[in-house]
């Protein structure tokens, strides 16, 4: 059988734009593309899913589609490049109080979880899913990437902001 390390599928489902960057929301559309893409890594039946989402939704949705199979932190969203105020992007929560600790662990430790995947799920141009999965890009494994104009039935394995290899799907 798989290892456990095999049996982990991890997710980054970025839709932003709340707090950093002002990074555009994924469509519909994309948002299902991902959600078709986890549905296939997840299809031997022991595979569970590690979701890291700066969405409460998505984590609803998430637990509804693969309930039990679904792991992932009920802590509050720190998004880590708000410490650099780009275009405005303010430091603070959904209710203008700085962020907690508990927050910023619970970044480091989806951080850690994603990076413990055979199969990444992540979202094109966010580079919280890349960097954890950095080791694994250079073994030759490159993650499914999810873009804006990524349509249902695709599951793209490209780098960082939709490169691919020779223009094709790796």
């Amino acid at each position: 059988g798989e290892s456990d390390a095999q049996r982990l599928v991890s997710a980054h489902i970025r839709l932003g734009p709340k707090h950093t960057s002002n990074y555009v929301t994924l469509p519909k559309d994309a948002l299902e593309a991902a959600f078709h893409c986890i549905d296939k890594a997840l299809e031997p039946p022991a595979r569970v899913l590690f979701l890291a989402t700066d969405s409460p939704e998505i984590r609803l949705e998430a637990q509804r589609r693969y309930g039990s199979r679904a792991i992932f932190q009920n802590v509050p969203v720190a998004h880590t490049g708000e410490q650099h105020g780009i275009r405005g992007a303010p430091a603070v929560d959904d209710n203008g109080l700085p962020r907690s600790e508990c927050a910023v662990a619970g970044a480091m430790v989806d951080w850690w979880m994603l990076a413990q995947a055979s199969i990444a799920i992540l979202t094109d141009a966010s580079s919280f899913g890349y960097s954890a999965l950095a080791l694994s890009l250079y073994n030759g494994t490159l993650p499914v990437t999810i873009g804006k104009s990524t349509r249902f039935g695709e599951c793209p394995r490209t780098v960082w902001e939709g490169h691919r290899c020779h223009g094709r799907s790796c």
